[in-house]
């Protein structure tokens, strides 16, 4: 009997240290791994906003881009840069800044070329509107001044004619 006892005795011991280890497990899990669970799934939810939001700005840019709207494109990247200057979306915005940099400038060097041709279209169109308004006006003057003046040249003829 001294044998099962002592058998017993062990058992009843490493059912005590199984059902203590098994205690410390789950105060273990409900004190420190639940929290941490739930921070994680705190910083996961805040990671995806994040990466949500410079989706965003990028497809705004891009979307900005499309509708040749340069100026705002390339406030919309700064603001990309600004708040998430390390993101895969970020490298993105950086190569479409720079297509965008080189857009502007080639627009801006065809207008350049462009400004002494549509100058001088321009004037010529200008300048004969410009006759012809005074034409009508100088012709409009010429009658009323005639108008005016028709009183006092008959006395004068008539004078010289009598």
């Amino acid at each position: 009997m001294a044998m099962n006892e002592k058998t017993k005795m062990w058992v009843d011991r490493v059912i005590g240290f199984a059902v203590g280890g098994l205690l410390i497990l789950l105060i273990a899990n409900v004190g420190f791994v639940g929290p941490l669970k739930s921070q994680k799934l705190a910083l996961e939810t805040q990671l995806s906003e994040i990466h949500n939001g410079a989706v965003r700005l990028l497809d705004e840019a891009k979307a900005s881009v499309e509708s040749k709207n340069y100026d705002s494109a390339l406030k919309t990247l700064d603001t990309l840069f600004v708040q998430q200057p390390i993101s895969a979306e970020a490298v993105q915005g950086k190569l479409l800044y720079a297509s965008i940099e080189a857009t502007v400038k080639k627009n801006n060097q065809k207008w350049e070329a462009s400004v002494g041709a549509l100058k001088a279209s321009w004037e010529k169109t200008r300048s004969r509107e410009l006759r012809a308004e005074l034409e009508k006006n100088m012709t409009d003057t010429l009658n009323k001044e005639w108008e005016n003046s028709l009183d006092a040249f008959r006395k004068t003829w008539e004078e010289e004619n009598t």
